[in-house]
């Protein structure tokens, strides 16, 4: 028997295992050119210690989504297949060539989605995506109320060392020593998505603590839905600080009972290549 819809979603949505088994799910790896690892605790142990050039990735191929795509044509009558930002990675790219590749039919039982994101609140959209799905919608329907929640979704972040962030091309030379003089006085850049693209969103000042700088932003951007009744959901990433992103788990949880916490957990090498090690991800969606 033939299940409805199924879920094609990146590695880069730091999805934990608890929520992927048992569920429609099937997670879609990339390339990380790096010297061997097992894991990603394995992968930052490396990162620490490692003095050659920054870890490269690569999306998934079109013949990886072609294969993958027939796989699960046979076991669901629809694909919801979400990925990264376009802006980030050609995987969106790969993914359409590969369904142009099909039969006609099989095309139009295959829909592809631009999170315009990644890990936390890419994993927040696979979740109401679930929810969805869980609930027997027709697959239009997801799609539509997909694409609404796709601007509700916030990610902001901070990070100890911008040289991965360098290396992997997504700030120039001048830009990483004018962050690396921020932080020696105490001037913390907050980082988020904007149009595709990593951007400062604010500099916290005082804020040689980063989780209380990410903290101090989230507080101001929710606080404006104070009063109104209004679902925030939150999930918390990291590369290799958990005590820091338990410490944030618990200054959300003290700020405010009626904010849920999805998860924590570790950003995964596909993102942590560019972000390095000790990095930390707030990420939460806004729901009436």
């Amino acid at each position: 028997m033939i299940n409805s819809i199924g879920l094609l979603v990146g590695e880069d949505a730091d999805l934990p295992k608890s929520i992927i088994k048992h569920s429609p799910i099937e997670i879609f790896l990339y390339i990380v050119n790096w010297p061997s690892f097992k894991d990603s605790s394995s992968f930052y142990t490396q990162m620490r210690k490692s003095i050659i050039d920054a870890p490269t990735t690569s999306q998934p191929s079109a013949k990886t989504f072609k294969e993958l795509f027939t796989d699960n044509l046979k076991k669901y009558q629809d694909i919801i297949v979400i990925t990264i930002s376009e802006s980030f990675s050609g995987t969106y790219n790969s993914a359409n060539q590969a369904k142009k590749i099909l039969s006609e039919k099989d095309q139009k039982r295959i829909h592809i989605i631009d999170s315009e994101s990644s890990s936390g609140s890419e994993a927040l959209l696979t979740l109401k995506a679930l929810q969805l799905i869980s609930k027997e919608l027709e697959v239009d329907i997801i799609l539509r109320r997909l694409k609404k929640i796709i601007p509700t979704l916030h990610l902001i972040g901070v990070f100890d060392d911008p040289k991965w962030l360098q290396k992997g091309g997504r700030i120039n030379a001048v830009q990483a020593m004018l962050v690396k003089n921020m932080l020696k006085v105490g001037f913390r850049p907050i980082l988020t998505i904007r149009d595709g693209q990593i951007v400062t969103k604010k500099i916290q000042v005082n804020a040689k603590d980063k989780t209380g700088a990410l903290f101090s932003q989230f507080k101001e951007e929710v606080a404006i839905y104070n009063g109104l009744s209004k679902q925030i959901t939150v999930v918390i990433t990291h590369s290799d600080c958990k005590k820091e992103a338990i410490l944030l788990k618990k200054m959300i949880e003290n700020y405010s009972q009626a904010i849920t916490i999805k998860f924590i957990n570790t950003i995964s090498p596909v993102i942590g290549a560019h972000l390095g090690y000790d990095a930390l991800l707030l990420s939460w969606m806004v729901e009436s």
